[in-house]
């Protein structure tokens, strides 16, 4: 919020911060009409009406010209409704294989050619997961079995995050299957968000889009 308040002011007081405007803007963002302004309430779109409405009131400029202050995106939920596993010839229980995915309905086998990696014990689990989910990769992990009771927390990373185009399926055991069967459906929510921008342009170097 501080550097909401300090953009508008630098606008509209030319640098000169007062007690009244802070609190008036303070007490519209603080009142109990905003509810705490919580995550994905009508409150959030609520504030972020008011502050791009006074952006433009302090005459700051658009991110991108025509396209408002508003930039809107949204995050993504998968909720696993079903999954089958096989490898190496053998069915595998679903609560040792965990699909990351934003695909509705995901089909793999070793003909798909995802590619393979391991996480063996003693390894950061959470962090080479996150390095692995993020690396824009379709892959099949092999978790040792000592995280075994650990793995189902990885389906954090299904919720409340960016959709992505490929998927990791991460699977307990100690080696590298060279056949497999994957099928994994999810019922997919999306929900939307908007960050509020403002510019201040320089007096020397211009802003470059």
């Amino acid at each position: 919020m501080f550097s909401f308040v300090s953009a508008v002011f630098a606008q509209k007081t030319k640098g000169i911060i007062t007690a009244a405007e802070a609190e008036r803007i303070e007490r519209v963002l603080a009142s109990d009409e905003m509810k705490g302004r919580k995550t994905f309430s009508p409150e959030i779109d609520k504030a972020a009406d008011f502050i791009a409405d006074e952006f433009k009131k302090a005459g700051l400029s658009e991110w991108k010209q025509g396209e408002g202050y508003k930039q809107s995106f949204a995050l993504s939920s998968a909720k696993q409704t079903s999954l089958k596993a096989t490898v190496d010839g053998q069915e595998v229980d679903a609560k040792n294989v965990l699909a990351i995915t934003f695909k509705p309905e995901l089909k793999v086998t070793e003909a798909d050619k995802y590619e393979t990696a391991q996480i063996a014990a003693g390894q950061q689990l959470f962090q080479l997961a996150y390095e692995y989910i993020n690396s824009k990769k379709n892959l099949i992990v092999v978790v040792d079995t000592s995280f075994a009771r650990n793995l189902s927390r990885l389906s954090r990373f299904k919720s409340g995050a960016f959709a992505s185009e490929t998927s990791v399926i991460f699977i307990l055991g100690t080696t590298v299957p060279k056949t497999y069967s994957i099928e994994a459906t999810h019922e997919i929510t999306e929900s939307k968000l908007a960050n509020v921008v403002g510019v201040l342009p320089g007096k020397v170097k211009k802003m470059r889009s």
